[in-house]
C-alpha cells in the first residue's frame, strides 16, 4: 500500500464567500467574547462593592436591632400622648 499523503486544499467549488463569512464570523465571535469578558468583569467588581456597602446590603440582625426599638420608642410616645389628652379630658370635667 501506497500511502500518498496530500496537503489539505479548498477545491474550486467552494464559493469565496463562504470563505469570506467563516472569517467574519471567528473574528465577530472573538469580538463577542472579549465584550462578554468585560461584562461579567464589570457585573464582578459591582457585586463585590455591594457587599462591601455596609449601608445598603445591611443584615438583618442589625436591621432589627436599628429598627424595632424605634418602633417601640414611637408607641410608647403615642401612649404618653394619650395620656396627656385623657389628663387634659378629666382637668376640663373637674373645672
Amino acid at each position: 500500500m501506497t500511502d500518498k499523503k496530500e496537503s489539505w486544499h479548498v477545491s474550486k467549488s467552494v464559493p469565496l464567500s463562504i470563505i469570506g463569512m467563516i472569517v467574519v464570523q471567528t473574528f465577530w465571535f472573538g469580538y463577542w467574547t472579549a465584550k462578554l469578558s468585560s461584562q461579567i468583569e464589570a457585573n464582578t467588581t459591582a457585586i463585590m462593592k455591594h457587599q462591601q456597602d455596609s449601608n445598603l446590603h445591611m443584615p438583618f440582625k442589625e436591621k432589627v436591632e436599628l429598627f424595632v426599638p424605634r418602633v417601640e420608642i414611637d408607641q410608647r410616645l403615642n401612649n404618653i400622648e394619650q395620656s396627656l389628652i385623657d389628663i387634659k379630658q378629666d382637668l376640663k370635667r373637674i373645672k
